[in-house]
């Protein structure tokens, strides 16, 4: 007879499906549909007569050129800062690190 797994064992087996599969499902950008079953049919006989619009997904309303600025946003901080300044936030992190390991 099979030996029963203990519940750490499970929890390791489990974590490893979790990220050999890529973690949490990723959100896709349909447009939401009623979750009510007469609601969700009479809005796809709408759509098919052409009654109701397909609603687009939206836009996260981010200006694209703040989407650009934020990408190299780190960067250009540090090159603005200077060593001490640096060396002076970096000491600061890691004393906060240490405290909440204690």
């Amino acid at each position: 007879m099979a030996k029963r797994p203990t519940d750490e064992a499970m929890k390791t087996r489990a974590l490893d499906r979790w990220n050999n599969e890529g973690g949490a499902p990723v959100s896709t950008k349909r447009p939401k549909r009623p979750r009510d079953p007469n609601q969700l049919g009479k809005l796809i006989v709408d759509l098919s007569v052409g009654e109701a619009e397909d609603a687009k997904p939206e836009d996260e309303g981010k200006n694209p050129a703040a989407k650009g600025l934020g990408k190299m946003g780190g960067a250009a901080r540090a090159k603005t800062m200077s060593a001490e300044r640096r060396t002076e936030i970096a000491r600061v992190e890691a004393a906060k690190r240490w405290a909440k390991e204690t």
